[in-house]
Protein backbone atom coordinates (compact mmCIF):
# COMPACT_ATOMS: atom_id res chain seq x y z
CA UNK A 1 0.00 0.00 0.00
CA UNK A 2 1.30 3.33 -1.15
CA UNK A 3 2.24 6.17 1.09
CA UNK A 4 -0.34 8.12 -0.92
CA UNK A 5 -3.27 5.83 -0.16
CA UNK A 6 -2.20 6.03 3.34
CA UNK A 7 -2.99 9.88 3.53
CA UNK A 8 -5.77 9.41 1.41
CA UNK A 9 -7.36 7.23 4.30
CA UNK A 10 -6.53 9.30 6.77
CA UNK A 11 -8.03 12.73 5.16
CA UNK A 12 -10.96 10.55 4.81
CA UNK A 13 -11.24 9.97 8.63
CA UNK A 14 -10.62 13.39 8.97
CA UNK A 15 -13.19 14.98 7.42
CA UNK A 16 -15.38 11.85 8.97
CA UNK A 17 -14.73 13.15 12.40
CA UNK A 18 -15.52 16.50 11.71
CA UNK A 19 -18.81 15.97 10.56
CA UNK A 20 -19.92 14.39 13.44
CA UNK A 21 -18.45 17.24 15.48
CA UNK A 22 -20.92 19.32 13.80
CA UNK A 23 -23.60 16.98 14.03
CA UNK A 24 -23.54 16.11 17.63
CA UNK A 25 -23.88 19.72 19.20
CA UNK A 26 -27.14 19.75 17.12
CA UNK A 27 -28.27 16.22 18.19
CA UNK A 28 -27.60 17.31 21.74
CA UNK A 29 -29.84 20.42 21.09
CA UNK A 30 -32.88 18.36 19.45
CA UNK A 31 -32.73 15.62 21.71
CA UNK A 32 -30.82 16.70 24.54
CA UNK A 33 -33.72 18.45 26.98
CA UNK A 34 -33.63 15.78 29.91
CA UNK A 35 -36.03 16.59 32.26
CA UNK A 36 -35.30 14.67 35.83
CA UNK A 37 -38.09 15.21 38.60
CA UNK A 38 -39.80 13.01 41.14
CA UNK A 39 -43.55 12.62 42.26
CA UNK A 40 -44.46 13.28 45.63
CA UNK A 41 -47.46 13.96 48.21
CA UNK A 42 -47.43 14.64 51.67
CA UNK A 43 -46.92 11.38 52.68
CA UNK A 44 -43.82 10.70 50.43
CA UNK A 45 -42.42 10.12 47.51
CA UNK A 46 -45.14 8.14 45.07
CA UNK A 47 -43.38 5.31 43.06
CA UNK A 48 -45.19 4.30 39.67
CA UNK A 49 -46.85 7.90 39.04
CA UNK A 50 -48.22 8.38 35.28
CA UNK A 51 -45.92 11.41 33.69
CA UNK A 52 -47.12 12.10 30.20
CA UNK A 53 -46.03 15.40 28.11
CA UNK A 54 -48.53 17.36 26.50
CA UNK A 55 -46.48 19.89 24.72
CA UNK A 56 -44.32 16.67 22.57
CA UNK A 57 -44.71 13.06 22.22
CA UNK A 58 -43.34 11.05 25.60
CA UNK A 59 -44.54 9.41 28.48
CA UNK A 60 -43.22 7.73 31.25
CA UNK A 61 -43.77 7.10 35.02
CA UNK A 62 -41.48 7.21 38.19
CA UNK A 63 -39.90 4.60 39.84
CA UNK A 64 -39.73 3.15 43.56
CA UNK A 65 -38.43 6.20 44.80
CA UNK A 66 -40.61 8.43 43.30
CA UNK A 67 -38.19 9.46 40.51
CA UNK A 68 -38.61 9.73 36.71
CA UNK A 69 -36.59 10.87 33.50
CA UNK A 70 -38.17 12.48 30.41
CA UNK A 71 -36.61 13.70 27.17
CA UNK A 72 -38.08 16.77 25.55
CA UNK A 73 -37.13 17.47 22.12
CA UNK A 74 -36.74 21.12 22.21
CA UNK A 75 -36.02 23.75 24.90
CA UNK A 76 -38.50 26.48 25.69
CA UNK A 77 -41.95 25.57 27.31
CA UNK A 78 -43.58 22.32 27.98
CA UNK A 79 -46.62 20.52 30.16
CA UNK A 80 -46.60 17.66 31.79
CA UNK A 81 -49.40 15.85 33.20
CA UNK A 82 -49.00 14.04 36.46
CA UNK A 83 -51.84 11.43 37.35
CA UNK A 84 -52.17 8.63 40.53
CA UNK A 85 -54.16 6.44 41.90
CA UNK A 86 -56.75 8.36 45.14
CA UNK A 87 -54.79 11.76 43.81
CA UNK A 88 -55.72 15.00 41.87
CA UNK A 89 -54.37 15.03 38.28
CA UNK A 90 -52.08 18.67 37.64
CA UNK A 91 -50.45 19.84 34.89
CA UNK A 92 -46.75 21.53 35.66
CA UNK A 93 -45.53 24.15 33.17
CA UNK A 94 -41.50 24.03 32.81
CA UNK A 95 -39.05 26.55 30.81
CA UNK A 96 -36.44 23.90 29.45
CA UNK A 97 -32.51 24.98 28.90
CA UNK A 98 -30.17 22.80 27.06
CA UNK A 99 -28.67 20.01 28.61
CA UNK A 100 -30.29 18.23 31.86
CA UNK A 101 -32.66 20.21 33.90
CA UNK A 102 -33.24 19.35 37.15
CA UNK A 103 -36.47 20.39 38.77
CA UNK A 104 -38.12 20.01 42.21
CA UNK A 105 -40.21 17.36 42.90
CA UNK A 106 -43.74 18.02 41.30
CA UNK A 107 -46.44 17.50 44.59
CA UNK A 108 -50.01 15.91 44.24
CA UNK A 109 -53.19 16.32 46.68
CA UNK A 110 -55.41 13.93 47.81
CA UNK A 111 -57.96 13.63 45.19
CA UNK A 112 -61.73 14.54 47.16
CA UNK A 113 -63.42 12.57 44.15
CA UNK A 114 -66.12 15.52 43.45
CA UNK A 115 -65.72 15.07 40.24
CA UNK A 116 -67.23 12.14 39.75
CA UNK A 117 -70.73 11.19 39.14
CA UNK A 118 -71.11 7.75 39.76
CA UNK A 119 -71.98 5.77 43.46
CA UNK A 120 -68.60 5.47 44.81
CA UNK A 121 -68.13 2.95 47.76
CA UNK A 122 -65.12 4.62 49.86
CA UNK A 123 -62.85 2.88 52.27
CA UNK A 124 -60.20 3.36 53.73
CA UNK A 125 -56.24 2.21 52.55
CA UNK A 126 -52.97 2.70 54.20
CA UNK A 127 -50.52 4.98 51.45
CA UNK A 128 -47.82 2.01 51.06
CA UNK A 129 -50.62 -0.35 50.18
CA UNK A 130 -51.96 2.19 47.43
CA UNK A 131 -48.81 2.79 45.92
CA UNK A 132 -48.04 -1.19 45.88
CA UNK A 133 -51.53 -0.76 43.67
CA UNK A 134 -49.62 1.66 41.68
CA UNK A 135 -46.26 -0.22 41.32
CA UNK A 136 -47.79 -3.05 39.61
CA UNK A 137 -50.20 -1.19 37.23
CA UNK A 138 -47.46 0.20 36.11
CA UNK A 139 -44.89 -2.62 35.89
CA UNK A 140 -44.15 -4.24 32.68
CA UNK A 141 -43.68 -7.33 33.88
CA UNK A 142 -46.68 -9.58 35.51
CA UNK A 143 -46.36 -8.52 38.95
CA UNK A 144 -48.22 -8.68 42.54
CA UNK A 145 -46.94 -6.50 45.11
CA UNK A 146 -47.52 -6.17 48.90
CA UNK A 147 -46.78 -3.46 50.95
CA UNK A 148 -45.83 -3.24 54.89
CA UNK A 149 -49.41 -2.41 55.91
CA UNK A 150 -50.55 -5.55 54.26
CA UNK A 151 -48.14 -7.94 55.75
CA UNK A 152 -48.34 -6.43 58.93
CA UNK A 153 -52.36 -7.16 59.68
CA UNK A 154 -51.39 -10.89 60.15
CA UNK A 155 -48.46 -11.91 62.32
CA UNK A 156 -46.35 -13.45 59.70
CA UNK A 157 -43.29 -14.62 61.64
CA UNK A 158 -40.35 -14.44 58.24
CA UNK A 159 -40.21 -13.31 54.95
CA UNK A 160 -41.45 -16.76 53.57
CA UNK A 161 -44.81 -16.30 55.49
CA UNK A 162 -45.01 -13.10 54.46
CA UNK A 163 -44.89 -13.70 50.65
CA UNK A 164 -47.05 -16.79 50.47
CA UNK A 165 -50.22 -14.96 50.91
CA UNK A 166 -49.65 -13.80 47.09
CA UNK A 167 -51.05 -15.28 44.04
CA UNK A 168 -49.16 -17.91 43.01
CA UNK A 169 -46.69 -18.44 45.22
CA UNK A 170 -45.90 -21.45 47.57
CA UNK A 171 -43.97 -22.31 50.43
CA UNK A 172 -41.91 -25.41 52.22
CA UNK A 173 -42.66 -25.75 55.95
CA UNK A 174 -40.14 -26.85 58.17
CA UNK A 175 -41.42 -27.55 61.91
CA UNK A 176 -44.91 -25.65 60.84
CA UNK A 177 -43.03 -22.40 59.69
CA UNK A 178 -42.47 -21.23 55.86
CA UNK A 179 -38.54 -21.30 55.26
CA UNK A 180 -38.18 -21.00 51.39
CA UNK A 181 -40.48 -20.08 48.61
CA UNK A 182 -41.62 -20.87 45.07
CA UNK A 183 -43.00 -18.91 42.32
CA UNK A 184 -46.20 -20.35 39.91
CA UNK A 185 -45.07 -24.08 41.46
CA UNK A 186 -41.81 -24.71 39.83
CA UNK A 187 -38.57 -26.09 41.87
CA UNK A 188 -37.43 -23.85 44.70
CA UNK A 189 -34.44 -23.54 42.81
CA UNK A 190 -35.84 -22.03 39.80
CA UNK A 191 -37.25 -19.11 41.51
CA UNK A 192 -34.43 -15.76 42.39
CA UNK A 193 -34.72 -14.06 45.46
CA UNK A 194 -33.64 -10.31 45.54
CA UNK A 195 -33.22 -7.67 48.13
CA UNK A 196 -33.64 -4.23 46.92
CA UNK A 197 -32.96 -5.76 43.23
CA UNK A 198 -29.65 -7.38 44.11
CA UNK A 199 -29.35 -10.78 43.57
CA UNK A 200 -28.42 -12.85 46.69
CA UNK A 201 -26.41 -15.88 46.94
CA UNK A 202 -27.66 -19.17 47.87
CA UNK A 203 -26.18 -20.90 50.94
CA UNK A 204 -27.47 -24.47 49.49
CA UNK A 205 -28.57 -25.57 53.08
CA UNK A 206 -31.11 -27.91 50.72
CA UNK A 207 -28.69 -28.96 48.03
CA UNK A 208 -29.72 -26.41 45.55
CA UNK A 209 -29.90 -22.68 44.95
CA UNK A 210 -33.14 -22.14 46.99
CA UNK A 211 -32.95 -19.27 49.57
CA UNK A 212 -34.24 -19.65 52.71
CA UNK A 213 -36.12 -16.85 54.11
CA UNK A 214 -36.80 -17.51 57.74
CA UNK A 215 -33.91 -15.74 58.95
CA UNK A 216 -35.46 -12.31 57.67
CA UNK A 217 -38.07 -10.89 59.91
CA UNK A 218 -41.04 -9.67 58.04
CA UNK A 219 -41.10 -6.29 60.09
CA UNK A 220 -37.83 -4.17 57.91
CA UNK A 221 -39.44 -5.17 55.00
CA UNK A 222 -41.43 -2.41 53.15
CA UNK A 223 -42.71 -4.15 49.33
CA UNK A 224 -42.61 -7.38 48.17
CA UNK A 225 -42.21 -7.78 44.28
CA UNK A 226 -43.37 -11.36 42.94
CA UNK A 227 -42.63 -10.93 39.17
CA UNK A 228 -44.04 -14.07 37.67
CA UNK A 229 -42.29 -14.37 34.07
CA UNK A 230 -39.10 -13.35 32.68
CA UNK A 231 -38.34 -10.09 31.07
CA UNK A 232 -34.81 -8.43 29.62
CA UNK A 233 -34.03 -7.12 32.80
CA UNK A 234 -33.57 -9.95 34.81
CA UNK A 235 -31.27 -12.95 34.91
CA UNK A 236 -31.89 -15.94 33.11
CA UNK A 237 -32.11 -18.01 36.27
CA UNK A 238 -35.46 -16.74 37.18
CA UNK A 239 -36.86 -19.63 35.21
CA UNK A 240 -39.91 -20.00 37.59
CA UNK A 241 -40.18 -16.00 38.53
CA UNK A 242 -38.64 -13.72 41.05
CA UNK A 243 -38.93 -12.42 44.52
CA UNK A 244 -37.85 -8.91 45.31
CA UNK A 245 -37.91 -7.64 48.79
CA UNK A 246 -37.83 -4.23 49.04
CA UNK A 247 -36.69 -3.13 52.69
CA UNK A 248 -37.48 -0.19 53.99
CA UNK A 249 -36.16 3.42 53.45
CA UNK A 250 -36.19 6.70 55.06
CA UNK A 251 -39.90 8.54 55.51
CA UNK A 252 -41.13 12.12 54.62
CA UNK A 253 -41.50 13.30 57.95
CA UNK A 254 -40.60 11.77 61.68
CA UNK A 255 -42.12 8.64 62.43
CA UNK A 256 -41.75 6.02 65.11
CA UNK A 257 -43.91 2.81 65.39
CA UNK A 258 -43.25 0.15 68.40
CA UNK A 259 -44.90 -3.22 68.61
CA UNK A 260 -44.97 -6.08 70.87
CA UNK A 261 -46.93 -9.57 71.92
CA UNK A 262 -46.75 -12.74 73.57
CA UNK A 263 -48.43 -15.80 74.33
CA UNK A 264 -47.69 -19.32 75.75
CA UNK A 265 -47.41 -22.74 74.47
CA UNK A 266 -49.17 -25.34 76.54
CA UNK A 267 -47.00 -28.13 74.96
CA UNK A 268 -43.96 -27.11 75.95
CA UNK A 269 -44.73 -25.12 79.04
CA UNK A 270 -43.12 -21.75 77.65
CA UNK A 271 -44.10 -18.54 77.01
CA UNK A 272 -43.32 -16.97 73.04
CA UNK A 273 -42.75 -13.43 72.71
CA UNK A 274 -41.92 -10.97 69.99
CA UNK A 275 -41.41 -6.86 69.46
CA UNK A 276 -40.49 -4.56 66.66
CA UNK A 277 -39.23 -1.07 66.40
CA UNK A 278 -39.80 1.21 63.42
CA UNK A 279 -38.41 5.28 63.85
CA UNK A 280 -37.60 7.20 61.13
CA UNK A 281 -37.04 10.93 60.50
CA UNK A 282 -34.70 13.68 58.81
CA UNK A 283 -32.38 16.40 59.28
CA UNK A 284 -30.59 19.07 57.59
CA UNK A 285 -33.08 20.74 56.05
CA UNK A 286 -34.55 17.91 54.74
CA UNK A 287 -31.38 16.74 53.18
CA UNK A 288 -30.65 13.55 54.94
CA UNK A 289 -32.91 10.89 55.67
CA UNK A 290 -32.58 8.08 58.12
CA UNK A 291 -35.22 4.90 59.03
CA UNK A 292 -33.93 2.03 61.62
CA UNK A 293 -36.49 -1.21 61.94
CA UNK A 294 -35.33 -4.15 64.55
CA UNK A 295 -37.48 -6.95 65.16
CA UNK A 296 -37.33 -9.94 67.37
CA UNK A 297 -39.01 -13.01 67.76
CA UNK A 298 -38.64 -16.11 70.41
CA UNK A 299 -41.42 -18.99 70.23
CA UNK A 300 -41.19 -22.02 72.25
CA UNK A 301 -42.20 -25.07 70.26
CA UNK A 302 -43.44 -28.79 70.52
CA UNK A 303 -44.12 -31.99 68.95
CA UNK A 304 -44.53 -35.73 69.52
CA UNK A 305 -43.91 -38.09 66.48
CA UNK A 306 -45.03 -42.06 66.71
CA UNK A 307 -43.39 -43.94 63.94
CA UNK A 308 -44.45 -47.83 63.43
CA UNK A 309 -42.51 -50.16 60.59
CA UNK A 310 -44.37 -53.15 59.77
CA UNK A 311 -42.52 -56.37 58.79
CA UNK A 312 -43.85 -56.86 55.63
CA UNK A 313 -40.72 -58.65 54.26
CA UNK A 314 -42.46 -62.11 55.89
CA UNK A 315 -43.39 -64.72 53.83
CA UNK A 316 -46.39 -65.52 56.15
CA UNK A 317 -49.41 -62.94 54.98
CA UNK A 318 -49.94 -62.59 58.64
CA UNK A 319 -46.35 -61.91 60.31
CA UNK A 320 -46.42 -59.30 57.32
CA UNK A 321 -48.88 -57.41 59.53
CA UNK A 322 -47.09 -57.47 62.28
CA UNK A 323 -45.37 -54.86 64.30
CA UNK A 324 -41.61 -54.92 63.76
CA UNK A 325 -39.84 -51.69 65.34
CA UNK A 326 -41.91 -48.69 67.16
CA UNK A 327 -40.09 -45.04 67.29
CA UNK A 328 -41.51 -42.30 69.58
CA UNK A 329 -40.27 -38.53 69.49
CA UNK A 330 -40.27 -35.78 71.34
CA UNK A 331 -39.02 -32.38 70.13
CA UNK A 332 -38.95 -29.22 72.64
CA UNK A 333 -37.93 -26.76 71.12
CA UNK A 334 -36.98 -22.76 70.80
CA UNK A 335 -36.49 -20.53 67.37
CA UNK A 336 -34.81 -17.33 67.67
CA UNK A 337 -35.03 -14.80 65.08
CA UNK A 338 -33.57 -11.48 65.31
CA UNK A 339 -33.03 -8.44 62.41
CA UNK A 340 -32.09 -4.83 62.59
CA UNK A 341 -32.66 -2.79 59.33
CA UNK A 342 -30.70 0.69 58.42
CA UNK A 343 -31.77 3.20 55.61
CA UNK A 344 -30.65 6.33 55.05
CA UNK A 345 -30.20 9.04 51.69
CA UNK A 346 -28.49 12.22 51.70
CA UNK A 347 -29.91 15.01 48.74
CA UNK A 348 -27.15 16.38 47.16
CA UNK A 349 -28.60 18.49 44.44
CA UNK A 350 -32.01 18.12 43.19
CA UNK A 351 -32.81 14.81 41.16
CA UNK A 352 -29.19 13.62 42.86
CA UNK A 353 -29.35 11.70 45.98
CA UNK A 354 -27.34 8.79 47.76
CA UNK A 355 -28.49 5.80 49.25
CA UNK A 356 -27.21 3.58 51.80
CA UNK A 357 -29.11 0.29 53.15
CA UNK A 358 -27.90 -2.01 55.48
CA UNK A 359 -29.12 -5.21 57.12
CA UNK A 360 -28.26 -8.10 59.70
CA UNK A 361 -30.29 -11.10 60.54
CA UNK A 362 -30.18 -14.20 62.11
CA UNK A 363 -31.93 -16.86 63.00
CA UNK A 364 -31.36 -20.05 65.89
CA UNK A 365 -33.43 -23.13 65.76
CA UNK A 366 -32.62 -25.28 68.56
CA UNK A 367 -34.28 -28.78 68.48
CA UNK A 368 -33.87 -31.21 71.53
CA UNK A 369 -34.91 -34.10 70.48
CA UNK A 370 -35.89 -37.28 72.79
CA UNK A 371 -36.60 -40.32 70.84
CA UNK A 372 -37.36 -44.00 72.91
CA UNK A 373 -36.75 -47.19 69.66
CA UNK A 374 -38.14 -50.59 70.20
CA UNK A 375 -37.11 -53.27 67.90
CA UNK A 376 -39.75 -56.37 68.42
CA UNK A 377 -37.75 -58.18 66.04
CA UNK A 378 -34.76 -58.01 67.78
CA UNK A 379 -36.02 -57.85 71.31
CA UNK A 380 -34.31 -54.43 71.88
CA UNK A 381 -34.87 -50.91 73.69
CA UNK A 382 -33.03 -48.19 72.87
CA UNK A 383 -33.50 -43.96 73.91
CA UNK A 384 -31.32 -41.16 72.37
CA UNK A 385 -31.13 -37.57 73.59
CA UNK A 386 -29.82 -35.30 70.83
CA UNK A 387 -29.19 -31.79 70.85
CA UNK A 388 -29.52 -29.82 67.44
CA UNK A 389 -28.71 -25.98 67.02
CA UNK A 390 -29.11 -24.44 63.43
CA UNK A 391 -27.95 -21.02 62.88
CA UNK A 392 -28.46 -18.68 59.70
CA UNK A 393 -27.20 -15.06 59.02
CA UNK A 394 -27.90 -12.74 56.51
Amino acid sequence: MSTKFRNRNLLSLKKGISVLLVIFPWFVSAYGQVIKSSVKSSSGKLPGASIVALSFKGNTSSDLQGDFTLTAPDTGMVSLQISYLGYQTRIFDLHLKRGINDVSPMELAVGDGSALAEVIVSGTMAPSQAKAFSIKKQAVAIMDVLAADAIGKLPDRNAAEAVQRMQGVAVAKNHGEADVATVRGTPFAWTSVLFNGTRLPSPNVMGNRSMPLDAIPSEIIQYVQVAKALTPDMEADAIGGSINFVTRTSPSKRTLGISGAGGYNTFSKNGTYNGSLVYGDRFLDNKLGMILSAATWARQWGSDAFDVSYNTGMANDQEKNSIGSVMLKRYIGERQTKGINLGSDYKIAPGHTLFLRAMFNKFDDIRPVYEAYVDYNKKRFQYNNRYSHYQTAV
